[in-house]
């Protein structure tokens, strides 16, 4: 029996590792001598994020304007006056790095830990990046008061030749060239939207220290990608395209270049046998 054979699957290793992919564990055996090593692993937290900022009001006071002017051309004394002193939000986002993997480890020099990784990731999550934008208590408050002034124009002149009831809708807002419908529910106004990509990813790396170490404990060192394809902004609320609507952020720059994700990691590794 060669060398190669009897090396073959005789090692077994377990490996726990942080990086910017996260926090996972993987387990690693030999397939062909110690030149190529087989792996296979987990990657199961998930990181929040949270921020708070404020968007230009100035829009959804000129829908105000604009209600005013109609009721003024219509004969009608009474006016919304209620206006947005700012529209304050908090996002909160799930980044979702739940994945399985398969890798190949080869080391070309029989006394060096220098490898290079091939195989892939496959997610495991509905989306990578889930995200939840909702307006604070005085933006609600706000719009409630707006609310109530044009229900209060519009009972009032119903009956009156040629009236027609003032309306304003729900505030939306353009994100990327699309506009988006805030959703109203209890005190706040709110949209969900979600951040795809493949769930298939093939990886590419290259690193430094063995998966089976000579002794009990070694470590890793490993840099690399993975292709996830062109990522895409999901969201139930997406409306028709309105350019009036409150503008957040023109153009995501390099949306269509973003098509990989860099996987740098720290490995701690104990040989099992």
């Amino acid at each position: 029996v060669s060398l190669s054979a009897q090396q073959a699957f005789q090692n077994l290793s377990i490996g726990f590792e942080a990086g910017t992919t996260g926090l996972g564990v993987e387990l690693a055996v030999p397939v062909i001598s110690n030149h190529v090593v087989l792996k296979g692993g987990l990657t199961l937290p998930s990181l929040s994020l949270s921020k708070d900022f404020s968007l230009d009001a100035s829009p959804l006071n000129s829908s105000i304007d604009d209600a005013n002017q109609a009721l003024m051309d219509a004969g009608v004394d009474d006016r919304i006056n209620t206006r947005f002193t700012s529209i304050g939000v908090k996002g909160d986002a799930l980044l979702n790095f739940s994945a399985a993997r398969v890798l190949l480890e080869y080391y070309p020099f029989k006394k060096s830990g220098i490898h290079i990784t091939a195989g892939a990731y496959f997610g495991m999550g509905d989306s990578f990046l889930s995200a939840n934008v909702a307006t604070t208590d005085d933006f609600y408050s706000e719009f409630k008061a707006v609310e109530s002034e044009v229900d209060a124009i519009n009972q009032k002149y119903a009956d009156l030749s040629g009236y027609e009831p003032v309306t304003l809708g729900s505030p939306k807002f353009n994100l990327d060239g699309k506009t988006y419908q805030l959703a109203m529910e209890e005190d706040r106004a709110f949209i969900s939207a979600r951040l795809q990509m493949s769930k298939i990813r093939p990886y590419l790396g290259i690193g430094f220290g063995r998966s089976i170490p000579k002794g009990h404990l070694g470590f890793q060192f490993d840099l690399g990608v993975w292709y996830h394809g062109v990522p895409s902004i999901e969201s139930d609320q997406q409306v028709e395209y309105d350019a009036s609507a409150t503008e957040v952020y023109g153009t995501i720059p390099y949306m269509d270049q973003a098509v990989i994700y860099p996987h740098l990691s720290l490995r701690l590794i104990y040989r099992i046998f």
